[in-house]
């Protein structure tokens, strides 16, 4: 055990060192995160149907990792950091993408083939096409959809890297690896905000109103921009 040990210390001595700096950024995500785990119950509060009461679970989920990201992030484990972030990116896309395709949701549910897998390029690919804007519009009355799907997709790419194994993204290779440093420890934090502001910013035009009661609900959210 002395090994988890010194880890243990290691990991919460940068923990503490973290927290000290950048309030302000680390707010925003706090805010971000709990906002998005507020609209999910409101989407649940509000569901019509089984497929969106059950959709509407996963953005606790969402809401879980990006608290977890944020938190490992703060500790010097940003690759653990990335991998949960890349996973936000995933289920958050993934809400919509099921909320307007009930048949994905309960392929993916209760099917373990490759077929019934999440794919992020397929569902931002069915989100950002024409169709699906049409159908929007025809069917909710949703006339702006914007959705910048090249740079989600770099920002996916970048997170991506991470699980790959790409050479740049090998933290024992530094003397300093899982040391604090507070640059570092600034760019995690704009990258888990960055995350935040694709989802919001989607989340904002699908769900129209229910974003409405979440600006009631959580006041401090218009305080920030959801661009990325």
């Amino acid at each position: 055990m002395e090994i988890f040990d010194q880890l243990n210390r290691k990991f919460s001595g940068n923990f503490k060192e973290s927290v000290e700096y950048y309030p302000e950024i680390l707010s925003e995500a706090e805010i971000k995160a709990k906002s998005i785990y507020s609209l999910g119950e409101i989407l649940n509060k509000n569901a019509s149907n089984k497929t969106h009461k059950e959709v509407s679970i996963i953005f606790n989920e969402v809401f879980s990792d990006i608290t977890l990201s944020i938190y490992l992030s703060a500790c010097c484990m940003h690759n653990a950091s990335k991998v949960l972030l890349r996973r936000v990116l995933e289920l958050g896309i993934a809400t919509i993408y099921f909320w307007d395709l009930p048949h994905k949701y309960w392929g993916w549910k209760n099917f373990e083939t490759y077929e019934s897998d999440l794919s992020f390029k397929d569902n931002i690919e069915h989100l950002s096409s024409s169709t699906y804007s049409l159908l929007l519009k025809s069917e909710f009355d949703i006339r702006v959809w914007e959705i910048e799907k090249d740079k989600i997709n770099k920002v996916y790419r970048s997170l991506s890297n991470t699980i790959h194994g790409k050479y740049l993204t090998l933290e024992t290779l530094s003397n300093t690896s899982f040391e604090f440093d507070k640059e570092e420890y600034k760019s995690n934090l704009k990258t888990i905000i960055q995350s935040e502001n694709i989802l919001i910013s989607c989340f904002k035009q699908r769900f129209k109103s229910e974003f409405v009661e979440l600006s009631q609900h959580i006041p401090a959210l218009e305080r920030f921009n959801y661009g990325y």
